[in-house]
C-alpha cells in the first residue's frame, strides 16, 4: 500500500488556515487536538499555523504540512488551482464541498483541502481527522482513538472530490432537554452557553450536518452566551452553521424571552399579552428588536405564531376563520419587519405543526394559507403527530 504518513512522533504537523477565518481556524483547532490525542504529542509538535502559505512562518520548516482553506479566499489555494496544481473543477459551482489531494511543494509533499466555501473547507478537515481514527462521537459518546505513533493513510484515500449533499439543511432539534441534558450542561458549562454549544457544533459539523435549533425550554440561544450574549449565535455564523428556532418561536426570539421581557400592560414597551390580537404593537417591537440582534447571523426564520407552551394562540370560542385571519396578518406584518432589516429574501419557514395545519387547510367555511400568495417565499415544515406519523 503506497501510503502518506500524517502524524509521527517526534516531527511537527502543521495545519496551515488563514487566521482571519475564525471558523476554519476553530475547526483547525479541533482537528489539532485530535492529532495529538492519537499520538500524545506536545501541542508545540501539532499546531495551527495563522496562514495558508507553507512556505512562510512555522510551516517553512515543518515535517508535514495540511493547508485548508475556502476558494475565493486570495490565498494559497487560489494560486495553486490557478497554476493547475489542484484541479477544483470537481467542486466548482457546488455547496459544502472540498477537493483532498496531495501536492508536492518545495521538495516535500503537502495536503491541500480546498472548499468551495466555509462548510465545505470544514468538512474536508474533519474528513482527514475521521480518516486518522477519530469518531465523530469522541466526546460526546466517549469515543477515546486507538494511541499510535504515527499514522499513515492510502494515499488514494487522500485523493477526494466530495459529492454535494443533497438536502440543503440538515441537523436536529434540541428539545425536551430538562432535567438530563439541561442539569449536566449547567453543571459542566454553567448553562447553555458557547462553552456548551462548542462541543455542539463539532458533533453536528463531523457529522456533516449544518443547522440547528437549540434548546429552549429555559435556554435564550442569542443571549445566554458566557463572553457576551451573542457569543452562542456568532460562534455559529462564523463556522456556517445555520441556527434556526423552533415552531413557537418566531423572528430569531426563543420561546422564554417574552416572560423575561413583558411588562404589566399592553400600553407600554412589548406588553403582557403573547397575542397578536391583544398586544400586536408590543409583539410587533418584541419582534424588531429580535431581528435587529440576529440579522447579520445566518439564519432560517420561523413565521407565524402559536400560543405559549403548543397552546392555541386564540381562544376556544375563536372560529377556524378568526385562526386564519390572525395568522395572515402576523405574517404579513412579520415579513414587513424582515424587509425593513433587509431580510426580505432570507430563508423562512413555517411549522405545519398541530392547529397550524387546519389554518394551513381551512374547510369549507374558511380559506387556508394552502393557496396564499405571501407563503410561495417559505419553506413548509411537514412535521409528526408526537405519535410518529408524519404527513408527506
Amino acid at each position: 500500500m503506497n501510503t502518506f504518513t500524517i502524524i509521527l512522533q517526534g516531527h511537527i504537523t502543521v495545519i496551515a488556515v488563514d487566521s482571519g477565518n475564525r471558523g476554519l481556524t476553530r475547526v483547525a483547532s479541533a482537528v489539532a487536538a485530535d492529532f495529538r490525542k492519537i499520538t500524545g504529542a506536545r501541542p508545540c509538535d501539532i499546531r495551527v499555523a495563522g496562514t495558508d502559505d507553507p512556505a512562510t512562518g512555522s510551516c517553512a520548516n515543518a515535517d508535514r504540512v495540511i493547508v485548508a482553506g475556502v476558494l475565493g479566499s486570495g490565498g494559497f489555494i487560489d494560486r495553486a488551482a490557478e497554476e493547475g496544481r489542484i484541479d477544483i473543477s470537481g467542486i466548482t459551482g457546488r455547496r459544502e464541498c472540498y477537493r483532498m489531494t496531495i501536492v508536492p511543494d518545495g521538495g516535500r509533499e503537502i495536503i491541500v483541502i480546498a472548499g468551495n466555501d466555509q462548510l465545505g473547507a470544514e468538512y474536508g478537515l474533519l474528513k482527514l481527522s475521521e480518516l486518522c481514527g477519530i469518531s465523530p462521537w469522541h466526546y460526546w459518546a466517549d469515543v477515546t482513538p486507538v494511541r499510535r505513533e504515527s499514522v499513515e493513510i492510502d494515499r488514494a484515500l487522500l485523493d477526494i472530490v466530495s459529492e454535494e449533499p443533497e438536502i440543503k439543511l440538515r441537523g436536529f432539534f434540541m428539545n425536551d432537554e430538562w432535567p438530563s441534558l439541561g442539569n449536566w450542561a449547567h453543571s459542566n458549562f454553567g448553562g447553555f452557553n458557547e462553552l456548551f454549544y462548542e462541543k455542539v457544533f463539532d458533533l453536528l459539523l463531523r457529522l456533516r450536518g449544518n443547522f440547528l435549533w437549540p434548546a429552549m425550554w429555559t435556554g435564550v440561544f442569542s443571549e445566554d452566551g458566557k463572553a457576551f450574549p451573542t457569543a452562542s449565535a456568532e460562534m455559529a455564523s462564523e463556522l456556517g452553521i445555520t441556527m434556526g428556532t423552533s415552531h413557537h418561536e418566531p423572528l430569531f426570539r426563543a420561546g422564554e424571552e417574552f416572560s423575561h421581557l413583558m411588562t404589566d400592560s399592553n400600553d407600554k414597551g412589548y406588553g403582557k399579552d403573547w397575542n397578536y390580537h391583544a398586544n400586536p404593537r408590543g409583539l410587533y417591537e418584541f419582534w424588531t428588536d429580535g431581528v435587529r440582534r440576529n440579522r447579520d447571523f445566518k439564519s432560517l426564520i420561523t413565521m407565524g405564531i402559536r400560543g405559549e407552551r403548543d397552546s392555541k394562540i386564540l381562544g376556544e370560542n375563536a372560529t377556524l376563520k378568526d385562526n386564519i385571519e390572525l395568522l395572515k396578518r402576523t405574517i404579513t406584518d412579520q415579513k414587513e419587519i424582515l424587509s425593513e432589516n433587509g431580510l426580505a429574501d432570507a430563508p423562512k419557514v413555517l411549522a405545519l405543526y398541530k392547529e397550524v395545519e387546519d389554518y394551513y387547510y381551512g374547510d369549507e367555511t374558511a380559506e387556508g394559507l394552502d393557496n396564499w400568495a405571501e407563503l410561495q417565499d417559505t419553506m413548509l415544515l411537514l412535521s409528526d403527530d408526537n405519535y410518529g406519523n408524519l404527513r408527506t
